[in-house]
């Protein structure tokens, strides 16, 4: 009997904590200099609006609005003005999780960046988790080394990408940005050697690895 209810005190435990780390929980207890935008109220008052299935919009620490658009176990995606959005992930890793924060900016061309963080909000490196892609994981493979190719890519001085975690499969979806900033007769020398179909990575329960198009 003794056995019985010392192991049911030792799931009890595992439930607990396992609750305790969901997408909700995290955002409440991230810190402020990594959404500064939302006081823990704020964040709270946006869960139970999302819980509830309600669209309302909290007020947030710059006068904006925001509220959360999704919401799982492992994944939230926040709507935190008219320009920004943030997403965060919960990914399996190792004998524990981390937590993958992506900022996007629309202005208007989009703009993400990407973040990995351990459960105590330690940044982690990224190339240790991710290789983010570059202009040639959009090139056609027939064109990567060609001439034409490389002058084409040499006009650009600037590369802005958009990136998103699948909200039900532990994924980045990568995508390019260049028709929303790039001017048209630059544009058009650049656009027939890349590719517009995202570019998607698959969680290892190590890093992400760039699937097969």
């Amino acid at each position: 009997m003794y056995k019985v209810i010392l192991l049911y005190l030792a799931l009890w435990g595992v439930s607990v904590a396992a609750q305790s780390q969901n997408a909700s929980s995290m955002l409440i207890m991230m810190p402020d200099d990594l959404i500064p935008q939302l006081t823990v109220n704020n964040r709270k008052d946006m869960i139970d609006f999302a819980k509830l299935d309600r669209q309302d919009n909290v007020r947030n620490r710059f006068g904006g609005n925001s509220r959360i658009t999704s919401l799982s176990d492992n994944f939230l995606e926040v709507s935190l003005s008219e320009q920004s959005i943030m997403q965060l992930k919960i990914l399996p890793y190792k004998d524990t999780i981390i937590i993958g924060i992506i900022n996007t900016v629309a202005a208007p061309a989009y703009d993400s960046r990407i973040n990995f963080y351990t459960t105590n909000w330690e940044d982690m490196e990224l190339s240790s988790i991710w290789n983010v892609p570059d202009i040639d994981d959009f090139a056609y493979t027939e064109q990567r080394k060609s001439k034409n190719y490389k002058e084409a890519i040499s006009l650009l001085d600037t590369w802005l990408m958009k990136f998103s975690f699948e909200k039900d499969r532990n994924e980045i979806v990568a995508e390019h940005s260049i028709k929303d900033y790039l001017p048209e007769e630059i544009l058009s020398q650049i656009k027939p050697y890349l590719s517009d179909t995202p570019v998607r990575y698959k969680w290892t329960g190590k890093k992400f690895k760039k699937t097969e198009q």
